[in-house]
């Protein structure tokens, strides 16, 4: 079979009445795309968004094949049977019955014969929102506003808000649910905490929490670490896929709900998503035992098991409540820093300035898992 990829194609399946479905086929290299709607003066836009934000109307439906290009290979990986800088394809869409079908093809559900649990595969997961931005004025929604999902040689981009009608787009509501609460499935990424305490705060508990109390997630910002520091996607896939993954703060800032979503942030945001699966899919082949998908969802238990005997947090209700009252504090030892810049600080303000200090750093995030250096230099891996 032979697939061509033709600058604007369309595919038409049967509409979803009232809304329209529609599937693309898009290569990289074509940048025509149309932009947001543009409204002119504060007021008009703050109606906008009020409207967006409130609206229950139908919108259409899409569903976009886009081929990634291959990545930058920083070297030949030892040993290695698989290159990961090969190109992938990416599915974006705001269709439920597309991420469905996308979940059906790449995430097959399966036991174990002898213990009867399910055998556990690797997911990677990123979140991207609106951003509130002071000078960018035509944005009508702020908060997450995709997901990303992906396997080694496949990712979903689901668009969860938009623009034009608000958020969240309640039909994927079920579809994210579905993923998040499944105990086959083993979320990785980096920040994994902040992500799930956002999707959390965006929902919270109406008809029933988005959010199960402890999803299924491991964070792999302690792969490498050395100092407690959280390592990046991009020096994780450096080190341990030999390949670069480009990072662009101007990207990051997308207008995440603006739709559709330009090529290069389609590529942005799946690439998140996919280092994490891609890394871990280097790992396990590497060490089938200690990085299979079962053995890290032992560790990530006996992790939650730990921080539960000392006291910290582990729900993600919990760690939403944490985050928040370390916030206060932070903002707390802000204001008393700038009033000590201006006219100094009493000897018991300087005392209380302390403490709170002292509060913010014992209410820090737990850290992620640590695999040592030593241990990953034997397999071969330099992060």
């Amino acid at each position: 079979m032979r697939f061509r990829f033709p600058s604007i194609g369309s595919l038409p399946l049967v509409p979803n009445k009232p809304q329209l479905t529609t599937t693309k086929v898009r290569p990289m290299i074509n940048n025509s795309r149309f932009g947001p709607f543009k409204t002119g003066g504060y007021w008009i836009q703050a109606i906008m968004s009020l409207l967006a934000a409130s609206s229950t109307h139908t919108y259409n439906k899409f569903t976009e094949l886009i081929f990634l290009p291959s990545l930058t290979s920083l070297g030949r990986i030892d040993g290695g049977k698989y290159d990961y800088s090969v190109p992938i394809m990416v599915t974006y869409t705001n269709d439920p019955s597309s991420a469905h079908e996308w979940k059906k093809k790449h995430l097959k559900s399966s036991f174990n014969t002898t213990t009867d649990e399910p055998k556990i595969q690797f997911v990677g997961f990123d979140l991207e929102s609106a951003p509130d931005l002071p000078w960018r004025k035509d944005v009508r929604y702020v908060g997450p506003a995709t997901i990303q999902l992906a396997v080694v040689d496949a990712a979903l981009i689901i668009q969860i808000a938009q623009d034009d009608c608000g958020g969240p787009l309640e039909e994927m509501l079920p579809f994210v649910r579905s993923i998040l609460d499944d105990n086959s499935i083993l979320l990785a990424g980096v920040g994994m905490n902040q992500d799930m305490v956002e999707l959390y705060r965006w929902i919270g508990n109406k008809d029933g929490s988005l959010v199960p109390d402890r999803p299924l997630r491991i964070d792999l910002g302690g792969i490498g670490s050395t100092n407690g520091d959280s390592v990046g996607l991009r020096r994780l896939a450096a080190g341990v896929l030999r390949v670069d993954t480009p990072k662009s703060r101007k990207l990051a800032r997308s207008p995440w709900a603006t739709v559709p979503l330009s090529l290069k942030s389609i590529a942005y945001a799946a690439r998140d998503a996919w280092t994490s699966a891609a890394v871990l899919h280097r790992l396990h082949s590497l060490d089938l035992e200690r990085f299979s998908p079962n053995a890290l969802r032992d560790v990530v238990r006996k992790e939650e098991e730990f921080l539960q005997s000392i006291g910290k947090p582990v729900s993600i209700a919990d760690l939403s409540a944490q985050m928040s009252l370390r916030k206060q504090y932070r903002d707390e030892w802000t204001e008393l820093k700038e009033k000590q810049k201006e006219r100094g600080l009493s000897e018991e303000e300087i005392q209380h300035r302390k403490r709170v200090k002292e509060l913010v750093h014992n209410l820090g995030p737990p850290k992620p898992v640590t695999f040592e250096v030593e241990e990953l230099s034997l397999l071969g891996i330099t992060i």
